[in-house]
């Protein structure tokens, strides 16, 4: 992500709010995640911007 705003929100369960099977990037913008977990990557994740919130 590299800007705007996303906002995810997951029931109960195994659910992930973003999930990649790769890496996963965050330059800018806003995350908002709502959910038990918040990222789940196999790969990197690089952040060097941007807002994050998780509440769960």
């Amino acid at each position: 992500m590299n800007g705007g705003n996303l906002i995810v929100e997951v029931g109960q369960g195994d659910t992930d709010p973003i999930d990649s099977n790769g890496n996963i990037t965050v330059t800018g913008g806003t995350i908002k995640m709502i959910g038990q977990t918040g990222f789940d990557f196999d790969g990197t994740a690089i952040y060097t911007g941007g807002d994050i919130y998780l509440n769960g």
